[in-house]
């Protein structure tokens, strides 16, 4: 059995070991209240001890999230002993901080189930860059319309989600003697004319699920609302810039 003084001594260990590690660390007791958290931590939500005790600590995760989080985290501690997770924290100013939260159970000395810890680390530049490569990856470098592989994605969802009640329609596009205008005009006039295209389009379909060059002076359109109204805007489109 430990002595008030060796509790005290292992509690100061624990928080001086929490203050030097690089990631927010929570403790919680066994209703999920918080007992204690790092400094990492209320520097990621700018928050202060007060603000995260108890339940609090939960409104620090993104609302549309939390509830999925919670419930999972809990389960996972019921069942596994182990979870990882990425969600997005939230603070005072609104600003969202993507980060990787890991958990586990804490045992008392009988080897009870005695609360939990978390412990969460900043992923938010490498959630940002694989966001922008994978823009830069499904965009036309020209036009900024979505490139040939981010339309045959939109193209297979929307094929399998299709049906009598709901009809997709796909609009193929290129441009007459294309070819001519680069040839008299030079290649520099034909990609005035590609972004004039494409910014027509986008102007004219703003609800298209997908408006996409395909390649040279092809494109394709996706569209979900194929009532009378969309199929004007298509023969508008078709209009300016064939």
């Amino acid at each position: 059995i430990r002595t008030a003084s060796q509790s005290h001594a292992a509690l100061q260990k624990f928080e001086a070991l929490t203050r030097l590690a690089p990631v927010a660390i929570l403790q919680f007791t066994p209703d999920w209240e918080c007992a204690y958290a790092n400094n990492i931590w209320f520097s990621y939500t700018n928050s202060d001890k007060e603000q995260s005790k108890g339940l609090s600590w939960l409104n620090f995760i993104a609302e549309e999230e939390a509830d999925d989080f919670f419930s999972d985290l809990k389960a996972a501690m019921n069942s596994s002993n182990s979870f990882r997770s990425n969600i997005r924290l939230k603070n005072a100013e609104k600003q969202t901080l993507w980060v990787e939260a890991n958990a586990g159970c804490l045992y008392d000395d009988y080897g009870n189930a005695d609360g939990y810890i978390i412990t969460m680390s900043d992923i938010t530049l490498g959630i940002e860059n694989e966001a922008r490569l994978k823009s830069i990856a499904e965009t036309d470098t020209l036009t900024h319309l979505s490139n040939r592989n981010r339309f045959q994605s939109i193209a297979d969802k929307a094929s399998q989600k299709a049906s009598p009640e709901h009809p997709i329609a796909f609009v193929y596009v290129d441009l007459d003697k294309f070819k001519q205008i680069n040839d008299t005009y030079g290649h520099q006039a034909g990609d005035i004319l590609l972004k004039e295209v494409a910014d027509r389009m986008s102007a004219s379909l703003p609800e298209a699920l997908c408006i996409s060059r395909l390649g040279g002076d092809e494109f394709a359109l996706i569209l979900d609302q194929i009532q009378s109204e969309a199929r004007l805007q298509a023969q508008i489109v078709l209009k300016y810039v064939t």
